[in-house]
């Protein structure tokens, strides 16, 4: 594209040209300044930020709630800055990459082209929508606070003519606390945080386009590769030759490609972590929910941006690797031999009259749930089960915020709520993976009787057999537990009647419920009491059976795969004693088309679950973290066996993915050292190219992946146990210091009775103090402290 038109990725490009950051034509110098102006605004804006923070750190009480304020907004400035710079660094060869962009026309049809592109520019556009929106709420949230902040205002403020309703606070060399210099101030940050994140995301999602357009590409180039198959003798030779030259080009494109953005994903794995790790601190100190909620948006932020190219990222490694060999390259013979193996396999194809269904007990409770497609189901039937889950979270989550504007929030109800709104938010989730990936799920199922083809009948039957045992086996201890933690709230009616709390008499919420609703309506007297407590065991029943059933059936899929991984490398050991070489040659080609058809079925495998995998590795050890430290935190011994049910479940399930995931690593990886044991060096050539190419894909284990965030292996289950022991131990260490805290607090509290107000000022003004000045009167702290003496 020489005459500079960039007819790829148009909205980002002209969002940057905008930004003054695009290389344009024309002098050397002024282009220079002009793609260096918007850097030079965030670098003076520094200024001021830094200069409030340098201050308050001279007055004798500082607020750690400003300061924290002041390294958020310092920090995300300086990533700002150091991404522009990176990226004018480079914009020549970011250009080039663009422009060349065109050169895949040469290879994929011009629809491929344009519906990527059209792709990667709706979630540009989605992105900075939402950054854009996002900071105008996170700008104007402040003045929410405006009359409370004018009441309170710190000597710092009165002594610098800093406004309330500020985003971040600044110190000029003059006071700006009047009109319209505060207003002007206010909507001048309210901009420039604007201005930082279209420059964040612009940046982001240009490299995110890139990636989207080279794994459009290379899923092409499988395509070519699978149709090679079909492909006529006398055209092979040429296709394959294009086929290399355009797997060459992404190469190489992929390549220039790291090298023009490799130093601004520096930003993405270590200032985002700090960022983050800030963030999270201000929302779980701060006690104004409005602020909790603007720092959560910050939060999200950053996060997505996170995800989003490391999304892309690990697509694209994903896709790098041309692991199904789909080109059936042991038919490329210029003649067949027939042997009696041939012969036998092809009367094995030709007698399969009658079908088997596997996994039925599967399709069966997924059919009762209405989650398996059948010919005339409908979606809405589909996501009955999501529906009435999401149903059930208004109440919990109504009861959940209500309690933050009671002056006696139980710290383990709100624990309670968000233990069950995890899980059902975790079913949700799985469902809504599974109903979008069902065609691929009954594929699956459905082509599991091709392996009869190469295994015995009685080891697909005997596998299955062992599938639906121990999944009735898990289901059966799901709902005894479900109906035990359903049933044990009530051996603790009495006491609970007892000790009702404000929030319950008010709200109407009777006792012995599994988790606290908070309806429209009273409901604490009979038969409605009674109802809503059946209600919610008929609903963690059916949560349960769902998850189970679909854990369950993944682990199906991977006995059946282990299973034949074992039959495969049994029948290469065999192959040791084979002297014929008509025979032994048939046997070879059989394993490689076993060993194919084993791998590409794998593959989908993963494709299907990999998403539902991510709630193992994410939610799970969030879950676990809350529920452990319910338990070491509870006095009561019944709710403590209770949260105990809950863990194992969760455990359970986990373990039993990790551990299938390992077999079925182990057991491809086992197929190497067989096929490297046999005695494939006293073979000739044209067997050893079997063994060789064999022995090449075999060395890469089959997984099981989590949306290609980590392996599901025992590994990953160590880590989770590891998450667990370390979420103890710190509370352990945290309710010591509180502990010791509370017991300060007493002393203190006690001495201030025996001397005088101005004794304890002066007291005071001695020892720095880095805390809010309002600390005392924090809920979070009041209940931390309270279960921390508990514990």
């Amino acid at each position: 594209m020489s005459d500079g038109k960039h007819t790829y990725l148009k909205f980002t490009v002209n969002t940057l040209r905008l930004l003054s950051m695009w290389p344009q034509e024309g002098s050397r110098c002024s282009s220079f300044l002009k793609q260096y102006y918007v850097t030079s605004i965030l670098t003076v804006t520094i200024l001021p930020v830094v200069a409030d923070m340098m201050t308050q750190f001279f007055e004798e009480t500082v607020s750690l709630t400003d300061v924290i304020e002041n390294v958020i907004a310092l920090t995300a400035l300086l990533g700002v800055i150091y991404i522009s710079f990176c990226f004018i660094k480079n914009k020549n060869s970011i250009r080039a990459l663009i422009e060349d962009l065109a050169q895949f026309e040469a290879f994929s049809p011009m629809s491929l082209i344009h519906s990527t592109e059209k792709s990667a520019q709706f979630y540009t556009k989605l992105f900075i929508f939402y950054g854009l929106v996002g900071n105008f709420c996170y700008g104007l949230m402040p003045l929410l606070h405006y009359r409370v902040c004018q009441k309170n205002k710190t000597f710092h403020m009165l002594k610098y003519g800093i406004p309330c309703g500020m985003v971040t606070r600044y110190v000029l060399p003059f006071r700006y606390d009047t009109s319209p210099l505060k207003q002007l101030l206010i909507v001048t940050v309210i901009v420039e945080c604007t201005l930082a994140t279209t420059i964040i995301m612009s940046v982001t999602m240009l490299i995110c386009g890139v990636l989207i357009h080279l794994t459009s590409h290379l899923k092409r180039l499988k395509t070519l590769i699978a149709d090679l198959s079909f492909c006529p003798q006398e055209e092979l030779h040429e296709k394959v030759r294009f086929c290399v030259r355009f797997h060459v080009a992404l190469v190489d494109y992929a390549t220039r490609s790291d090298l023009c953005f490799n130093k601004m994903m520096l930003l993405h794995v270590s200032w985002t972590g700090f960022v983050i790790s800030v963030l999270g601190f201000e929302i779980i100190m701060t006690d104004d929910v409005t602020e909790a909620l603007r720092f959560g948006m910050h939060l999200a932020g950053w996060l997505g941006m996170l995800y989003v190219v490391c999304h892309y990222g690990q697509t694209l490694m994903d896709e790098m690797w041309i692991r199904d060999l789909p080109l059936s390259w042991h038919y490329q013979e210029k003649q067949q031999l027939t042997t009696p193996t041939n012969i036998n396999r092809s009367n094995t194809q030709l007698t399969r009259t009658m079908s088997h269904d596997y996994l039925k007990f599967f399709v069966k409770t997924l059919t009762v749930l209405n989650m398996w497609p059948r010919n005339h189901s409908t979606t809405i039937k589909q996501y009955y089960v999501t529906t009435i889950v999401t149903i059930t979270t208004f109440p919990i989550l109504a009861d959940l915020i209500s309690q933050f504007y009671e002056d006696d929030t139980s710290f383990a109800s709100v624990n309670e709520n968000f233990v069950a709104l995890s899980a059902l938010y975790g079913v949700m989730y799985v469902s809504t993976c599974f109903i979008r990936r069902k065609s691929e799920i009954v594929a699956l199922v459905r082509d599991l009787q091709k392996f009869e083809d190469y295994s015995p009948k009685s080891l697909i039957e005997e596998t299955d057999k062992s599938v639906g045992f121990y999944t009735k086996l898990f289901i059966v201890y799901g709902i005894v537990g479900n109906v035990c933690y359903g049933l044990l709230p009530v051996l603790g009616y009495r006491s609970c009647q007892n000790d009702r709390s404000s929030h319950m008499t008010r709200f109407g919420i009777p006792c012995g419920l599994v988790v606290r609703f908070l309806m429209p309506f009273r409901f604490d007297y009979s038969p409605l009491a009674e109802l809503v407590a059946l209600y919610e065991i008929t609903i963690c029943i059916l949560v349960t059976t769902v998850i189970i059933v679909i854990t369950m059936l993944i682990c199906g899929v991977l006995m059946h795969t282990t299973a034949q991984l074992g039959h495969l490398k049994g029948m290469i050991l065999e192959m040791s004693s084979v002297t014929d070489r008509d025979v032994l040659e048939g046997r070879m080609r059989l394993c490689v088309k076993y060993h194919t058809a084993i791998v590409d079925y794998a593959t989908r495998a993963d494709q299907a679950f990999n998403q539902m995998m991510l709630l193992h590795i994410t939610w799970t050890s969030f879950i676990i973290s809350i529920l452990g430290f319910e338990i070491t935190t509870t006095p009561d011994y019944v709710e403590a066996f209770r949260f105990f049910l809950h863990l194992s479940g969760w455990l359970g399930m986990l373990f039993i993915v990790c551990y299938y995931g390992q077999a079925i690593m182990d057991e491809s990886s086992a197929i190497s050292d067989a096929i490297y044991s046999f005695h494939w060096y006293e073979k000739e050539s044209s067997m050893q190219k079997y063994v060789i190419l064999i022995l090449l894909r075999s060395q890469k284990a089959l997984t099981l992946k989590a949306c290609g965030l980590k392996v599901m292996s025992l590994a990953t289950f160590l880590g989770v146990e590891c998450d667990l022991e370390c979420c103890c131990m710190l509370i352990c260490v945290f309710s010591g210091f509180v502990l010791g805290l509370f017991v300060l607090y007493v002393a203190l509290e006690t001495e201030a009775h025996a001397v005088s107000d101005r004794e304890v000022n002066l007291v005071l003004a001695q020892s720095p103090n880095f805390y809010p000045s309002n600390v005392g009167s924090s809920k979070s702290l009041r209940h931390l402290t309270r279960y921390g003496c508990s514990a």
